[in-house]
């Protein structure tokens, strides 16, 4: 029996350390998605007009967001960042329904089936937890799914994550600081 617990253990052992080169591997790859890939990758998105909300169009840099309508940090964001910056920035919505799940699907799904020059203001009734008008669509649940995806493949787990025209992620401390977040996106255009 002693053999066995030895020989178990040495198997457990050998599990943790295959799991961690693992954990180690799937990470450099995430990793390895640079700042370039994700900004191709949300270039590629906005320029579908099936999976995005382009809010504003300003004059200093893109700015993409993933946002689920659920999340009160997204709302919060919304007010404080959004309403105030856009003027200044071309944003993009990526509506994602990562915390909201199937309370947020339907609403998310009619939103991306809407014609892209309706989705604004549709986001807008969204965002502030008003009721929205409009179908829900086998489409607009694959782009609901599709940008839920995304925003996992490139590492992320939470909402809001903003990204910067050249791929660069706002880092998650200063998330709830609008002053910072503009700041930080001030610093790539030196």
């Amino acid at each position: 029996m002693t053999k066995n617990l030895a020989t178990l253990r040495k198997a457990a052992t050998i599990f943790t350390a295959v799991l961690t080169l693992s954990m180690a591997a799937a990470s450099m790859a995430m990793a390895k998605q640079t700042a370039d890939d994700r900004a191709r990758i949300l270039d590629d998105i906005v320029q579908a007009e099936a999976y995005s909300v382009k809010v504003s169009s300003g004059s200093k840099d893109t700015v993409y967001i993933f946002s689920d309508p659920a999340c009160g940090y997204c709302r919060r964001l919304e007010k404080n960042f959004i309403n105030k910056y856009a003027k200044d920035y071309t944003i993009h919505i990526i509506p994602v329904t990562i915390i909201g799940g199937s309370n947020s699907t339907p609403a998310v799904s009619a939103l991306l089936c809407a014609a892209p020059e309706e989705r604004r203001k549709m986001w807008k009734q969204l965002i502030q937890g008003k009721t929205m008008h409009g179908d829900d669509c086998k489409a607009g649940r694959k782009a609901a799914s599709h940008n839920n995806q995304v925003l996992n493949n490139m590492g992320f787990t939470s909402v809001p994550t903003i990204i910067n025209g050249i791929g660069e992620s706002v880092p998650r401390n200063i998330l709830g600081n609008v002053p910072k977040i503009v700041r930080w996106l001030a610093s790539f255009d030196e």
